[in-house]
């Protein structure tokens, strides 16, 4: 295609597709034209891309003459000249028109890097003049990629061979076109290489981290971007070109025969078909990008469960599901391919998905193991556009990619999510919202690495402020007994949350089968409720019932029922209020009630009052733990408040909590069960519940049927 042509045809899209023969930032390019009569020195030349590549594809026809007559140096600088010169190029995820944007933190990235200080996301050994400064990897004058200085976090290690800063630093060099970027990308890639040569057959994560899972997709992933950026520096040389390509088919083949079975194998599979289509010159390309479409359909269907929600429940490898497909998606359609893909269709409900957990101001809580510090407005409003291009019909997916300035703003106040286990009830969709996000998730019997055992448990959102953030995570398990213990204590134990527990213990990860059990609306007098029944068997003779109110939108009530056939002490409820500093807890009796409220001085509080329905073993408990947004961080402490009573035989344990906002002024709050009739108190009443509530001076009484 001339290149006249090409901009007559595409001149509208091509900052979206980055298709150009201009590939490079630098005007003095290294000359590597030669002849065929010239001999070349082979020295450093990776050989064996010549069996890797498609010596009869349109353009290497140079390279194939010259391989033929042994002049493999030759071969090479044809080799390059041909990449160097592909007016064809379509890659969605670079523009190689206008040169890109850098930020201040880009340009930290890349100069760290000429320090071999490298960028590994969450890490960071210490922040100078508002700058985050990484670890060294520098050890007696050459790169240690072994050494682990964060104290054992195996993640570290991980993600150092994922090589998150290559695509920074192919950025910057991009943008300002200083040699001193491009040299450092190929040192440093062509020590990694030496340091650890491709394994054969299966890689195992104990001996060869370095190849294991996620870190070859990554890698693999990105260079398909850096390339275009750095091929055109001088001191990119025709032997780095075939170390490069070599490196490239070794990555996709060691895919190919160590595919994973759980989220990773998503990130897989796009990368391995991203690769074909943006490098068909490879023998192999057909062959992965065959293999990669087959699996990517069949991991639409089965990674995203039938209401939208990632099988792994984790909001922050749901968003990076729908991005590994996203990514592919482009660049078939970029590239005439986008019809291979037509399952991608499934992928509606998952963005609607992120859409309905994400709060006002663009953030939402670290449910199961999700940060939520890593999704900000930025991050989420540029998925949400992501979306949108996935699906250009979707109005309320545009209002959200646009914060309100186009599309249709949803609708909906209330989203069930049966089938993974999440339920939205949102006043509004305005800053001022007033919303709950309950978590009930069901692993299916599938021990799920990413989930935690805390169902029933749920966030509170109200007017642009989180009054009960989920723990997180913190961390993943480490080799330091003290960071392990306060994971078990403080983030990981299902009393850590917003949930029922018997006597203090966890919930077993086999039990983690929430079940939805109906969602309803009625009226008190003319005040209209809305209510979502949840449960869980959460020990072998408890089943936890939730069932959660929302009157008139305003203010929730939820009723906690541990049920069972024996006795059963103490049956607990746990609530959490954040920031400590500006909670008061109210450690009242059985008659009156406990509970905790904010003392937040902008007149945004909430304030949770609990009442038991039988006295015996009646207990207040309180404390204060974290809560963390990002990996390694404590973000905030929680003050907590648990309230505990004794199970007879045969009956329940029963608590209503009423959760209402409030500005500087509290209300009298009482709350009792109206279902008993002539039974005694703590009657479990399958087929539903009936609570009198009164707020204020106003008496609300709420129920429903399962019948």
């Amino acid at each position: 295609m001339k290149i006249a042509m090409y901009f007559t045809l595409m001149s509208t899209l091509l900052l979206f597709l980055g298709c150009s023969d201009n590939l490079g930032p630098s005007e003095d390019k290294a000359d590597n034209s030669a002849t065929e009569e010239e001999i070349i020195s082979a020295d450093g030349i990776e050989e064996r891309v010549f069996d890797l590549l498609n010596l009869d594809y349109p353009g290497l026809e140079e390279v194939k003459t010259a391989v033929e007559a042994g002049n493999k140096g030759l071969a090479a600088v044809k080799l390059l000249e041909y990449y160097r010169g592909r007016d064809w190029f379509c890659n969605p995820n670079i523009d190689l028109v206008t040169p890109p944007y850098i930020t201040a933190s880009d340009r930290n990235i890349a100069d760290q890097a000429l320090e071999y200080r490298f960028y590994v996301t969450n890490f960071v050994e210490k922040t100078e003049d508002g700058n985050d400064i990484y670890y060294s990897r520098l050890k007696n004058g050459a790169i240690d990629w072994l050494d682990n200085p964060t104290g054992g976090a195996a993640e570290y290690i991980y993600q150092l061979h994922r090589m998150q800063w290559m695509p920074v630093e192919a950025k910057v060099y991009r943008n300002t076109g200083d040699e001193k970027y491009a040299e450092n990308m190929i040192e440093v890639y062509t020590d990694w290489i030496k340091t650890f040569p491709v394994p054969e057959g299966t890689v195992s994560n104990s001996t060869d981290p370095q190849w294991y899972g996620l870190q070859p997709a990554m890698r693999l992933q990105n260079q398909a971007d850096i390339l275009p950026f750095i091929i055109n520096s001088v001191n990119f040389t025709p032997a780095f070109l075939t170390v490069f390509l070599t490196f490239m088919s070794d990555e996709a083949e060691t895919i190919r025969q160590n595919y994973k079975t759980d989220n990773i194998y998503l990130t897989q599979v796009s990368s391995l078909t991203t690769a074909a289509v943006l490098f068909p010159e490879f023998r192999n390309a057909s062959e992965w990008e065959s293999d990669g479409l087959s699996r990517i359909s069949q991991e639409i269907e089965s990674q995203f469960l039938e209401d939208g929600v990632h099988v792994e429940m984790t909001p922050g490898y749901h968003i990076s599901a729908i991005y590994n497909i996203y990514g592919v998606y482009k660049v078939l359609l970029a590239n005439g391919k986008a019809d291979k893909l037509a399952s991608v269709s499934r992928l509606r409900s998952a963005a609607h998905f992120v859409m309905d957990l994400t709060y006002p101001g663009y953030n939402f809580d670290n449910f199961n193991d999700t940060g939520s510090a890593s999704w900000t407005e930025s991050t989420l409003t540029t998925n949400f556009k992501r979306y949108v291009e996935m699906f250009p019909d979707d109005e309320e997916l545009a209002w959200m990619a646009t914060k309100g300035s186009s599309g249709r703003m949803p609708s909906s106040s209330k989203k069930l999510y049966k089938t993974g286990g999440y339920y939205m009830m949102r006043s509004k969709w305005w800053d001022d919202a007033l919303i709950m996000v309950l978590k009930n998730n069901n692993t299916y019997g599938r021990n799920l690495g990413h989930v935690h055992a805390d169902n029933g448990t749920f966030s509170l959102f109200n007017n642009g402020r989180n009054f009960s953030p989920d723990p997180g995570y913190y961390s993943y398990s480490t080799s330091d007994p003290e960071v392990n213990e306060k994971l078990d204590k403080e983030y990981k134990a299902t009393n850590a949350h917003n949930t029922m527990t018997l006597n203090g213990e966890n919930i077993s990860r086999d039990r983690l089968a929430g079940k939805f059990e109906g969602n309803f609306s009625g009226y008190s007098g003319s005040t209209p409720y809305e209510a979502v029944v949840v449960s869980n068997q959460s020990y072998p003779d408890l089943l936890h019932r939730r069932s959660v109110f929302f009157v008139n939108r305003k203010f929730f009530v939820i009723v906690d029922e541990g049920a069972g056939t024996g006795a059963a002490s103490p049956v607990e409820v746990t609530f959490h209020l954040a920031d400590a500093d500006n909670v008061t807890v109210e450690n009242g009796d059985f008659a009156s009630g406990s509970g905790a409220y904010t003392t937040f001085t902008d007149g945004n509080n909430m304030m949770f009052k609990t009442f038991a329905e039988t006295s015996d073993g009646y207990k207040v408990t309180t404390g204060t733990n974290h809560y963390s947004n990002r990996t390694n961080e404590e973000s905030g402490t929680r003050e907590w408040y648990r309230v505990s009573i004794d199970r007879k035989q045969g009956l329940a344990a029963r608590f209503i909590t009423v959760i209402l906002p409030f500005s500087s002024s509290r209300s009298e709050v009482s709350a009792k069960f109206t279902d008993n009739g002539d039974s005694p108190a703590g009657t479990y009443h399958e087929d539903g519940v009936s609570v009198e509530v009164t707020v204020g001076g106003d008496t609300y009484n709420l129920s429903y049927s399962l019948k």
